[in-house]
C-alpha cells in the first residue's frame, strides 16, 4: 500500500452526492435487501465519472495492493471503504471511495465483519491517504518469501493495524507474494529509473 493524496471532491459529488446517498438510505430503509447500484448522471453511470479522479490519486494503481496495470487484471473498480450495503449514507461520500483491483475489493467485502463497529473498523484498517501513513511505519517486506509483514519496530497499536490490514485484504494470499518477488527481480534487471516508477506495480517495495 503506497501513500496517496486525495484530490478535491469531484464536482458531480459536490453537487449531487448528498442527495444520492440520502436516496440510498431511504431505499435500504424501505427494503433491507435492496442492492445499491450506481446511479446515472447525464446518462452515464457515476462510477465512470469518478474513475479518472481516483486513477489520478493512485496513478492508476490499486489503492490497496498497488497492482498495476489494472486493465491487465480486470476492469478497475471503485471500492467503498465502508461497504455501501451496510453504510448507504456513505455511498457517494468522496472520502469513502478508492480505486481497487477486483481481487482486493472481493477480499475486503468477503472478510468484512458486521460484528465490528464502524469506529473499530475505521480505526484498524489502514487507508493509503490517511495522515502520516508510510509503508515502512507499519510494514516490512520479506524478500525471502514475498510476504508483507507487520514492522516489528512499530508500536503495538501499529503492528495490530498492520496485521488487520494484511488479513482483511488478503495481501499474502494466493500468488501475491510470488508476484511481488517476480517484480523485484524484473525491476532489478531493468534499466528503468526510479523517476519512472509509476509504470511498475508494488512501488512501495521497489523504493525501499
Amino acid at each position: 500500500m503506497k501513500p496517496t493524496k486525495r484530490g478535491p471532491v469531484p464536482r458531480v459529488l459536490e453537487e449531487h452526492g448528498e442527495r444520492w446517498s440520502a436516496s440510498c438510505v431511504r431505499k435500504k430503509a424501505e427494503n433491507p435487501n435492496y442492492r445499491i447500484q450506481w446511479t446515472k448522471h447525464g446518462g452515464v453511470p457515476v462510477n465512470r465519472l469518478l474513475l479518472p479522479p481516483l486513477e489520478a490519486m493512485t496513478q492508476s494503481h490499486c489503492s490497496y495492493c498497488d497492482g498495476y496495470p489494472l486493465d491487465d487484471i480486470a476492469y478497475p473498480t471503485i471500492d467503498h471503504f465502508l461497504p455501501k450495503g451496510q453504510y448507504p449514507e456513505l455511498t457517494y461520500n468522496w472520502n469513502n471511495l478508492y480505486l481497487a483491483c477486483p481481487r482486493c475489493q472481493n477480499e475486503k467485502e468477503t472478510r468484512f465483519d458486521l460484528r465490528i463497529q464502524r469506529e473499530e473498523y475505521q480505526g484498524e484498517l489502514l487507508r493509503p491517504d490517511e495522515p502520516n501513513y508510510k509503508f515502512e511505519r507499519y510494514f516490512l517486506f520479506n524478500y525471502k518469501n514475498g510476504h508483507i509483514e507487520p514492522n516489528p519496530r512499530a508500536s503495538e497499536a501499529e503492528r495490530r493495524r498492520a496485521k488487520f490490514t494484511i488479513d482483511k485484504l488478503g495481501l499474502n494470499d494466493g500468488g501475491r507474494p510470488r508476484s511481488r518477488k517476480r517484480t523485484i527481480v524484473c525491476f532489478a534487471r531493468s534499466e528503468q529509473r526510479l523517476d519512472a516508477i509509476d509504470v511498475w506495480p508494488y512501488r512501495f517495495i521497489l523504493t525501499q
